[in-house]
């Protein structure tokens, strides 16, 4: 067996106790580092609706465990508060994601877009949830839209809705084809949306 590399050895353990002694200083009371790593951290945990389900100490240790990865792989750490912020970033968005995907599509968040006002205004008073689904709504057909747009946010019957695509010369359709239709549409709005959280 071909002895370790005590150079590359050393090397690894100065990364270990520099990262360590960041940590300690960052966990300390009335830290001068701890505030802008916080509330950065915070910020991005609201952003991505994710405060009530953990904080920054939780997104802090898995921080540290990647950082531990991260050197036992060779890798340097030159500025320890960039590489937190960064790492915490990627791992709140990682997390936002994977959150969503096991969370069933949110009928209300559709119902919060007013079709006439949300679908051409600027983004300055909508969610990063609601910007998405609305930019998804876009990409479906009008027929789709017409579908979703009646059923979810109307609230309209299948009667009226099946009186209203005829009118609009989107052909008569059954009630029964008409759920199956929505079925679809909202699967297929819900594939977009999910390819937009993941972009």
């Amino acid at each position: 067996m071909t002895p370790p590399n005590s150079s590359a050895s050393g090397d690894c353990g100065s990364e270990f106790d520099r990262l360590n002694e960041f940590y300690s200083d960052l966990l300390q009371p009335k830290s001068a580092i701890a505030k802008p790593i916080f509330g950065f951290i915070r910020s991005k945990l609201i952003q991505y609706n994710l405060r009530s389900w953990c904080d920054e100490v939780a997104v802090l240790l898995w921080v540290y465990l990647r950082s531990v990865e991260h050197i036992a792989g060779g890798g340097k750490i030159t500025n320890h508060a960039a590489w937190v912020k960064s790492v915490a970033f990627n791992i709140i968005r990682e997390t936002s994601r994977q959150h969503k995907r096991h969370q069933p599509f949110d009928e209300p968040l559709i119902e919060s877009l007013s079709y006439r006002h949300t679908l051409d205004s600027d983004d300055i008073d909508l969610t990063d949830d609601m910007i998405k689904v609305r930019d998804a709504f876009k990409a479906l057909s009008p027929k789709e839209q017409l579908l979703i747009y009646q059923k979810v946010v109307m609230n309209d019957s299948w009667t009226t809705i099946q009186d209203f695509l005829r009118q609009a010369g989107h052909g008569d359709h059954s009630l029964a084809a008409l759920r199956k239709q929505k079925e679809r549409a909202m699967a297929k709005l819900r594939k977009i949306y999910d390819s937009l959280c993941e972009a």
